[in-house]
């Protein structure tokens, strides 16, 4: 009795499980429960639940080197905003703002390639008679979108992935998820914030 009671319990869960994994049998009012039916059920539920032990692990363990590798779309968003001098004038405000769009390779030999396309503006705030309380003139300036192309290597500590480039400072970004990689920078007076994000493709 024992026993039966333990099997109508794991079937009834594996049918829960199963109406998102889909499971092999279904159990119909007033039908006998087969052990072979019952047994394939429970080998569903088992590896249904094994993948999701190991999703999890994966993301809330240590990545390794082969799970991150990769290639992954490029999202970058940079903007900065500060007081701008230049030797004919001071401008009251500068906004820069750029974007990025691209694609990233993490090679499995530990070296990467990026190929970004970058699209920026410049917004030009003058207040008009020199006044707090006066009208402002904004002027906005599209430069001409450019390709930026990098190479090096990468290594991996935990959940934080460095890309060394040369002649450049490294750029470290966060493993946030198994197919997900972060950085969010701001400088130290305050004036230029950026977002990259790296998804895998």
């Amino acid at each position: 009795m024992r026993h039966l009671l333990i099997s109508v319990i794991l079937f009834a869960i594996a049918g829960a499980a199963f109406a998102q994994k889909g499971g092999p049998n279904t159990a119909s009012p007033g039908q006998p429960a087969r052990a072979v039916d019952v047994n394939a059920s429970i080998a569903t539920l088992t590896a249904a639940l094994d993948d999701v032990s190991n999703r999890l692990s994966r993301l809330e363990g240590n990545p390794t080197a082969a799970a991150v590798a990769g290639s992954y779309s490029f999202v970058g968003l940079e903007v900065e905003v500060g007081r701008g001098c230049f030797p004919a004038e001071c401008l009251t405000d500068i906004t820069h703002h750029a974007t990025q769009n691209g694609i990233a390779v993490l090679n499995a030999d530990m070296t990467f390639v990026l190929n970004v396309n970058d699209s920026s503006a410049k917004i030009r705030v003058d207040l008009l008679g020199g006044g707090t309380n006066n009208a402002r003139l904004v002027t906005t300036t599209t430069l001409t979108p450019s390709m930026f192309q990098a190479s090096g290597t990468w290594s991996l500590a935990g959940k934080v992935l460095t890309l060394n480039l040369a002649g450049e400072s490294a750029k470290t970004l966060l493993v946030a998820g198994p197919n997900l990689l972060v950085s969010a920078l701001r400088s130290d007076d305050g004036t230029d914030h950026s977002l990259v994000l790296l998804v895998r493709q």
